[in-house]
């Protein structure tokens, strides 16, 4: 994981009003959902739910006037600019979450490794 983020550090941020916009709030909670997605399996039940959570947050901001407002204030505030339409975010978000590990593959890796650091240890003796 190159960024751990868990849901716990995502309300301490959002109870201490770290978060600068809506974006940034909604940008951890998606970061937090794609590594449940990759580092889980499909039948994991992190993973389901995880999926389950995306939905409804996008479902959420979809439905939500007020955070459709918000969106729409801060592209208009970076010069972005916005389509007459509604902000469309619920859109397949995890397609480009990348693909689950093989976790057995990855048990291998890890297997070598210490074999071969092991292997490495006792040529040094």
């Amino acid at each position: 994981l190159t960024s751990v983020l868990c849901i716990s550090t995502v309300r301490m941020k959002l109870e201490s009003q770290q978060y600068a916009s809506t974006r940034a709030w909604q940008s951890d909670l998606r970061l937090m959902l794609a590594n449940a997605l990759q580092y889980n399996r499909p039948k994991d039940f992190v993973y389901k739910l995880a999926l389950e959570v995306g939905r409804a947050m996008e479902a959420k901001v979809q439905l939500d006037e007020h955070l459709q407002a918000n969106l729409k204030s801060e592209h208009e505030a970076q010069h972005v600019v916005v389509p007459q339409q509604q902000v469309r975010v619920a859109d397949g978000w995890s397609a480009s979450v990348p693909p689950p590990l093989n976790h057995t593959e990855t048990r291998l890796r890890r297997i070598r490794r210490h074999a071969l650091a092991a292997g490495s240890s006792s040529k040094e003796r």
